[in-house]
């Protein structure tokens, strides 16, 4: 297998997971937090990538364990250039779709900007902060608020 960056990712975040102990709990209301385990999802990190985000990351993920994925968003990546107000739906399709990636591999999916999603896996522009997740900024939800034991 040739190394790469996305394979070195999973190995530091595989050894990272296996340090966890439960001192490392952290309650955010009834979600115990440190059961979360999981990787950044760079797709869409700085708008010179701008990619899509793979089926098969997810379906990796879940085959290894993990239960999280995060989706860091540049904003550049979902507005159109000059017009930050203005939304590239496209663009917002593929965050959806991530969403729906994560029902469908029991992945609980968090994003770094203000976007929320119902269990429906439909995200929206919102200020309001999902209940399961975190407690500055707010979150794709798609899953149960704590992964299976």
């Amino acid at each position: 297998m040739k190394l790469n960056l996305r394979n070195l990712a999973f190995t530091l975040a595989l050894a990272t997971s296996l340090t966890a102990s439960a001192a490392d709990s952290q309650r955010i209301g009834s979600v115990d937090t440190s059961q979360w385990r999981g990787f950044n999802l760079l797709e869409k990190f700085t708008a010179n990538r701008n990619a899509p985000f793979l089926e098969d990351d997810f379906r990796w993920i879940a085959e290894l364990g993990f239960n999280f994925v995060r989706l860091p968003l540049d904003y550049r990546c979902y507005t159109e250039p000059n017009h930050w107000l203005q939304f590239r739906e496209e663009v917002l399709r593929q965050i959806d779709q991530a969403v729906q990636f994560g029902n469908q591999y029991n992945i609980h999916v968090c994003s770094a900007r203000p976007m929320c999603a119902t269990k429906t896996g439909t995200a929206t522009n919102s200020t309001a902060r999902c209940s399961n997740c975190s407690s500055s900024t707010s979150s794709i939800e798609p899953t149960p608020s704590e992964p299976a034991s």
